[in-house]
């Protein structure tokens, strides 16, 4: 008998319990990941048992004084929350000042390269926008707390069902008979008389047309019902009541209105998945890309499995029955059983993350790569449940295709500590810095408990006393049999500097290893370590825009490309053969520039070098563009245009000079005309090719002088360009470009 593992690899022979069988051996290997999870939360969350929230211990019934004594400090020191917020933000600065670039396989030039980083940064700021930016941002924190965060990158086309007006012509449309309804519909005469053969069919449909929209009704032939039968075949979103109505009011008034569904949004999306709480895989799994399988698991309302009309009806009925039901019990009964925790019984210290699915239904989406009776190697995809199984005990699936002939799985991994063989291997700076963040609430404890022993130490008094009220307050007296009697205990000698000193110590280790900011850890210390985590985050945030991108080059309307890029002088959309290898997206980022006074030193620094160029091997444009990406961002994306774009604002400026020539008015003279010689190859072309310009310069002698004067203006210009380069060089070049 083959294997689970052997099974999923036909294509013919993957079974629905074949997946559930890895699956299921998948969730108990990964116990000890669940485990580390457990921590991770109890540490960011600051969680443990026999909490109150007045953040003291208090004693409970059935169980002894808690130590040091009842009330003592049980402080929730967030440490941990702080370093993953902060190394979000040192990552969410890599995103939004990293410099995206298209690398190209094929001769991808750089006008090309700049008109797709433009799509895509429209792309993901304005049409995928805030649940993109949210879904980012989530992955990010995960990757930090649990040590592994994946993103899953699909197509989202969002419909709306809204009205659309049609006439009696929409219909000939519909019918194919488009010319010929408008022929009769002038000369109604036209079909009166012999038909050829070929024609003969369209002009019957004339005539059934004519019959729906102007026939009578009669106890034998309703035209308005069979009218709105033809308008539910031709415009399926639309119910029978609404088909009724717009039959009625073509009828009557030669016009209707019709629902319609027209899509609103069409783009790439981002969904982020937490390993076996949403998203599973093999567990041996080195590479996510390489896996045998990946499943998601999805919780859906009631609305949602009644409105897919693609799923098999029985699938939906049988699934409606189980409401809540989980597949992944022994993962979530691990807090509650575990140390920690099982001597509590109370309800809110199993708290985990919400586990409460009433009113949800559990489902999972398989996708695996399996062999067809070719040999050849497909992307798959099945859709079911656990829980749905028809009469003869076989799974009932609601989806079972192909998801790609020959893409690769559409998720991309997010690591922190890639240091081991499997990625279940990585764990979070939360299950790193459990144990310190413990040190310092301890030493926080000492230090105010310390405090509090302090401020209202506990008071000797006599045995014969016992019985006497005794209260502390200002004017409140105290009763005691000998006087004196009375007293403050000598408090002990806590040393709380030594708490001060544990706390400081732990804080820079913690400081060190997160690569965060403190005084006592090397800023070189601190920026290799950052360096360290960014080179590996915006790797995996290329490889997301990489996958975003191949998607817009199946599915993106060439219409919307245009709009956003200008017009690309081969075609936007190709097939997933002519994608594979031709590109990658990558982000560089260097963490010095998260301090402003790097960025502008940086700056100034390479003006400087600017300046030492003696032979113009530095590109002066990229330059700029750099400098002014590092002082801020948003000023380069607002400044800088690409070197074709800057060529065609010339021309088109020159084109105004030229307007206002043409009409007697003479354009300003710029003492620097930088692009002098490109303005005046456009005037000597222009004087060439343009019989009206040649027309107004020769009939109008007012417009010839100011259009020579123009040109002797650009002359010069030009001119003075080429003297300052021969006040460097000594001679002019005799070889001119």
């Amino acid at each position: 008998m083959k294997s689970d593992d052997e099974n999923i690899s036909n294509a013919k022979k993957a079974s629905p319990q074949s997946l559930l069988s890895e699956l299921d051996g998948a969730i108990n290997k990964a116990v000890p990941w669940a485990n580390r999870a457990s921590i991770a939360e109890d540490a960011f969350y600051c969680w443990w048992a026999g909490q109150s929230d007045d953040g003291r211990k208090r004693k409970r019934d059935g169980e002894p004084t808690p130590w040091p004594w009842d009330g003592a400090s049980d402080t929730r020191v967030r440490l941990v929350e702080e370093k993953i917020r902060e190394l979000c933000a040192v990552c969410e600065s890599a995103w939004t000042r990293g410099k995206w670039e298209f690398a190209g396989v094929d001769g991808f030039d750089f006008i090309k390269a700049g008109k797709f980083n433009q799509l895509l940064k429209w792309q993901i700021k304005t049409q995928m926008g805030r649940n993109a930016e949210r879904q980012r941002k989530l992955a990010t924190k995960y990757m930090f707390m649990y040590g592994l965060a994946i993103i899953a990158v699909s197509w989202s086309k969002k419909e709306r069902l809204g009205l659309i007006d049609i006439a009696p012509i929409d219909l000939a449309r519909k019918f194919g008979i488009e010319k010929e309804w408008l022929a009769y519909t002038q000369n109604p005469m036209i079909f009166s008389g012999q038909f050829a053969p070929e024609t003969l069919a369209k002009a019957q449909l004339v005539v059934d047309l004519d019959t729906l929209l102007y026939a009578p009704i009669t106890e034998e032939y309703n035209p308005e019902k069979s009218l709105a039968l033809w308008l539910g075949e031709f415009y399926p979103d639309a119910n029978d009541a609404a088909c009724l109505v717009a039959a009625k009011s073509l009828r009557e008034k030669q016009t209707a209105q019709i629902p319609q569904k027209r899509v609103v949004k069409e783009c790439p999306a981002w969904s982020a998945f937490l390993p076996f709480e949403n998203i599973f895989f093999p567990t041996e799994t080195e590479d996510l890309s390489e896996a045998r399988w990946i499943a998601l698991r999805k919780w859906l309302t009631r609305t949602d499995v009644e409105s897919n009309a693609e799923w098999p009806k029985n699938f939906k009925e049988e699934l409606l029955k189980h409401e809540g039901q989980s597949s992944t019990k022994v993962l979530e009964g691990l807090r509650k059983n575990s140390e920690r925790w099982k001597r509590s019984q109370r309800a809110d210290s199993e708290f985990v993350r919400s586990t409460d699915n009433t009113g949800l239904y559990e489902i999972y989406e398989f996708y695996y790569r399996a062999t067809d009776e070719r040999g050849l190697e497909q992307l798959k995809k099945c859709v079911f449940s656990e829980h749905v199984k028809g009469g003869n005990g076989e799974y009932i699936l609601a989806e079972d295709g192909i998801y790609d002939e020959n893409g690769d799985y559409p998720f991309v991994a997010l690591e922190i500590n890639p240091d081991g063989d499997c990625l279940i291997d990585n764990y979070g700076i939360p299950y790193a810095l459990y144990t310190h963040q413990m040190e310092v609430k301890e030493a926080r404890d000492a230090r105010i408990n310390a405090k509090d022993i302090n401020i209202l130490p506990p008071v000797v008094r006599d045995v014969r006393d016992m019985g006497r009220p005794f209260q502390l307050g200002p004017d409140v007296p105290v009763y005691e049999s000998v006087r004196g009697s009375t007293q403050w205990m000598k408090t002990p000698d806590s040393k709380t500097y030594l708490a001060t000193e544990i706390e400081n110590t732990v804080k820079i280790d913690i400081d060190r290893y997160c690569g965060t900011s403190n005084t006592g850890v090397p800023d070189n210390v601190t920026q290799a370590i950052q360096s360290y985590i960014l080179s590996g985050y915006l790797s995996s945030m290329g490889e997301l825009l990489t996958r975003t991108f191949q998607l817009d080059q199946l599915y993106l309307p060439e219409t919307v490309v245009t709009r956003v890029s200008g017009i690309i002088d081969k075609p936007f959309k190709i097939s997933r053969e002519e994608i594979s290898g031709q590109f990658d997206v990558y982000i560089t980022f260097d963490p010095r520039e998260m301090d402003s006074q790097v960025a502008v030193e940086k700056a100034k620094q390479l003006v400087e070098i600017i300046q030492l160029d003696r032979n113009g091997i530095i590109d002066i444009n990229k330059a700029v563009s750099l400098a002014v990406s590092m002082v801020d961002p948003l000023w380069a994306e607002k400044l800088i245009t690409d070197a074709q774009k800057g060529a065609l604002k010339e021309i088109s400026d020159e084109q105004n000079n030229v307007s206002l020539i043409m009409t007697g008015q003479e354009p300003p003279m710029r003492e620097d005309e930088p692009s002098a010689g490109m303005r005046l190859q456009y005037l000597q072309n222009l004087l060439a090719k343009s019989p009206e310009v040649q027309g107004k310069i020769a009939t109008n002698p007012f417009v010839k002088s100011l259009f020579e004067n123009r040109v002797k203006h650009l002359q010069f210009a030009l001119i003075q360009q080429r003297n300052a380069q021969t006040g460097k060089l000594g001679v002019n070049p005799v070889m001119k470009a």
